[in-house]
């Protein structure tokens, strides 16, 4: 259907008295489907994403505007996970284990952004959040040449009682 011919193909030039039919034709079916791909692309938006979009009357730069807008979310997606990677603290509601894992998960979803999170940084943040009924096991941590790898913190922090 060639809805996409806006987005591959510049903007023929304006029609004059001095146009050939070719040209007139062609400038013709390139406002349609520029209509056509306006028309498609905010219907398939949320209102509230579109709403946030400067108001467009070409399809590419509709577009772009939709794509620096997914930017500038992207990055405070970014900034809201990290935030909420480095200051979650063990609250005893859940478990150990849930605690760590949902830090984990957070740690994996700034992987998919691009954010490289090393596993051992994600073990030092996460026994950093427990309390200091965890404070011997800490002072073990930090005393032993070896890293635990995610699975051994998460079995050794799920052993020891908070007490």
């Amino acid at each position: 259907m060639d809805y996409d011919l806006a987005l591959r193909e510049d903007e023929p030039p304006a029609v004059t008295t001095n146009s050939t039919v070719e040209q007139r034709l062609k400038s013709e079916k390139w406002e349609k489907l520029n209509r056509m791909a306006l028309m498609v692309m905010k219907r398939s938006i949320s209102e509230a994403v579109r709403g946030g979009i400067p108001s467009c009357d070409k399809a590419k730069a509709f577009l772009e505007a939709v794509g620096a807008k997914f930017k500038m979310s992207k990055k405070r997606e970014m900034a809201n996970l990290m935030t909420t990677l480095t200051s979650q603290k063990f609250d005893g509601k859940t478990s150990v284990r849930e605690h760590i894992l949902k830090m984990v998960e957070v740690a994996a979803k700034l992987k998919d952004l691009e954010v490289p999170i090393d596993d051992s940084f994600v073990v030092h943040i996460a026994l950093s959040s427990l309390p200091e009924s965890f404070e011997q096991l800490k002072v073990s941590y930090n005393t032993q040449k070896e890293k635990w790898s995610l699975d051994e913190m998460i079995f050794i922090c799920a052993q020891r009682r908070v007490g």
